[in-house]
């Protein structure tokens, strides 16, 4: 089982009045200087993973969009950074970073390496500079060393330089939904724009949430069961806010738990488009394309387990109402 220490220990430490205090910090989880720059590597080998990038506020705005649990695992690999969070067995949410968002991206091996680390903590770090108004934006340096101990952060901003270290966690194995792109039973490309106002009124007390794909009437709909009744949202195949509608043989319907739902809300805010996939066994994709501010486009993902009906009336029941 993964293990590691001091949690929420967050230190602020001045280089020049408390370095004897720095020193003993070692062996914390999350330690931060900030001052000047780190010192040389003292002849230490290279690292396992080393990147740059001229905006940390780029990948601090991504990696918040699915910040809904406390760690996530980190894969590096010569395309670029996957980075995973997952909802027990009902959910995964994975952000792409690829190599071309960086200025710099070295990976000393070519075999793919695995980390997991306190989510939060890194967020905190990032966000030290990207919630500021500075007129030049933060610029990151990430090391992984050889022995995978820690995370280490080097930001700078206007002369402003901070060094952090998070402890990592042995990973565990992430969840694979065997998701069949090749057998799908639909899918759907909705502009993000539309589909946002869907999701701001869905119904909060609706404990489900249906999606319905009608091969007759070429349509995506989207439904909640509350006190006040059954709410509809339809998108008609040929309305403007689809881009692509690919139906399946049958119509389908699957229902989905509304709280894993609200976990895609910051992803479907900061996209221009949504990709909904939905294979045979009623997993569901939400795809999110991302413009992020440097002109480049980022992909972040949702896997999503259907809820079982508990009997056949919710079934029938649920049949009955569409027509």
């Amino acid at each position: 089982m993964a293990t590691y220490r001091n949690q929420s220990s967050i230190r602020h430490t001045s280089i020049i009045n408390n370095a004897n205090d720095a020193d003993n910090e070692s062996d914390d989880e999350f330690s931060l200087n900030s001052g000047s720059p780190a010192p040389s590597d003292g002849g230490r080998p290279p690292p396992l993973l080393y990147l740059r990038i001229t905006n940390a506020k780029v990948v601090c705005s991504l990696l918040k969009t699915i910040q809904f649990r406390d760690l996530a695992t980190i894969c590096a690999s010569v395309n670029g950074l996957k980075v995973t969070v997952e909802d027990c067995k009902s959910l995964q949410a994975n952000v792409y970073l690829q190599t071309s968002l960086f200025s710099q991206y070295t990976l000393r091996d070519d075999e793919p390496l695995f980390f997991k680390l306190n989510y939060v903590m890194l967020l905190e770090c990032l966000q030290m500079f990207s919630d500021t108004e500075a007129s030049s934006p933060a610029v990151m340096e990430l090391f992984l060393p050889d022995d995978r101990s820690a995370v280490e952060l080097h930001l700078e901003d206007a002369g402003v330089v901070t060094d952090c270290r998070i402890r990592t966690i042995e990973p565990e194995q992430t969840l694979d939904f065997n998701f069949n792109a090749a057998a799908l039973c639909f899918k759907v490309i909705i502009r993000s724009e539309q589909l946002k106002e869907v999701f701001s009124e869905l119904d909060p007390h609706s404990e489900l949430v249906e999606i319905f794909v009608s091969t007759e009437r070429r349509l995506f709909r989207m439904s909640t069961f509350g006190d006040l009744g059954r709410g509809v949202y339809d998108f008609p195949a040929e309305s403007e806010a689809v881009e692509m509608f690919q139906s399946p043989d049958v119509s389908v319907a699957f229902r989905y738990r509304h709280a894993l739902l609200k976990c895609c809300l910051k992803a479907l805010q900061a996209s221009a488009k949504a990709s909904i996939r939905c294979d045979q066994r009623g997993f569901l994709s939400l795809q999110f394309l991302v413009e992020s501010a440097d002109g480049h486009n980022c992909f972040i993902e949702f896997f999503l387990v259907p809820n079982q009906p508990e009997d056949e009336d919710e079934i029938a029941g649920s049949d009955d109402e569409r027509h």
